[in-house]
């Protein structure tokens, strides 16, 4: 959960700076137009979010109990936000994946 929250907040150092964004916040209804700049601007840090937050409750539920349907509950939230963060990632940028 640490190295989540670390990459979180090393995520929204590199919001804050990213010439991509920048673009996108000095027209917010054009970025939306665009696909690759509403991947960047809005949707990639929100499911990334709401990943975390995810991680983060699945996390204290396994500090709380140790019955099995915790154990599946805990299961099901981390599978859920492990397709969250794979399916915002921006494969198409990875040189040989495209």
């Amino acid at each position: 959960m640490l190295a989540t929250h670390i990459q979180f907040t090393l995520g929204l150092i590199l919001y804050f700076v990213s010439p991509n964004v920048q673009l996108a916040f000095k027209d917010f209804g054009l970025a939306m137009k665009s696909s690759n700049l509403r991947l960047y601007a809005l949707e990639h840090p929100l499911v990334m979010l709401i990943a975390l937050a995810l991680i983060t409750v699945a996390r204290a539920k396994t500090k709380r109990s140790d019955s099995n349907s915790a154990h599946k509950t805990n299961f099901i939230l981390y599978s859920i936000a492990l397709l969250l963060i794979l399916s915002r990632i921006p494969w198409a940028k990875w040189p040989g994946l495209s």
